[in-house]
Formats: structure tokens, C-alpha cells, sequence
């Protein structure tokens, strides 16, 4: 999820491509409630940050435009109310 590229995830058809194990390609189904936080992320969030072919990125610091972390990634999930498995679900704002 980290260095997904921008061109990975298709709303529309609700569908994200991932590389996986051995560099296979597999595309798989994003849940509604994923896609509405997604679709949020990418009209708010997103063009805030800086210019990447990543869909998500380091808004600033010495990583600016790179990848996030797995870390940081799970903690900008945390704090947007989409935690781990078996939490509440929540709708963006």
C-alpha cells in the first residue's frame, strides 16, 4: 500500500491493483465504506500534497514525495477513524 501508484486504484469500479508476492498483479475489490474515504483523500487530501505518482505520499520534511512508512500510514488511518479490523466503521466528514 505504501508505494501504490496513483493509477493503482480505480474508484469508479471500485477496484485497486496491488503487486504482490513475486510481482504478481492482482486487483482486487475496495469495500464502500474504503472508497468513500478514498474518494475524500483524493479530492481534499491529496492535492495538498506534494506532486507524486504515489497515491500516498510525505506531505513535508526530508521524505517529502516519497512513500509513507507502514507506520505512518496506519497512523493517518487512525486518525481518520478507519482503524484496524473489527473497529467501528466511519464515514468520512
Amino acid at each position: 500500500m505504501c508505494t501504490l501508484p496513483l493509477t493503482g486504484l480505480n474508484l469508479c469500479r471500485q477496484r485497486l491493483t496491488v503487486v504482490g508476492k513475486d510481482t504478481k498483479q492482482r486487483t482486487i475489490s475496495i469495500p464502500d465504506v474504503l472508497t468513500a474515504h478514498l474518494d475524500h483523500y483524493l479530492r481534499v487530501v491529496r492535492p495538498t500534497l506534494p506532486t507524486s505518482t504515489l497515491l500516498f505520499t510525505n506531505p513535508d520534511g526530508p521524505q517529502t514525495g516519497k512513500p509513507l512508512t507502514g507506520r505512518a500510514l496506519l497512523d493517518l488511518c487512525r486518525r481518520l477513524g478507519a482503524g484496524p479490523p473489527g473497529s467501528p466503521d466511519h464515514t468520512p466528514p
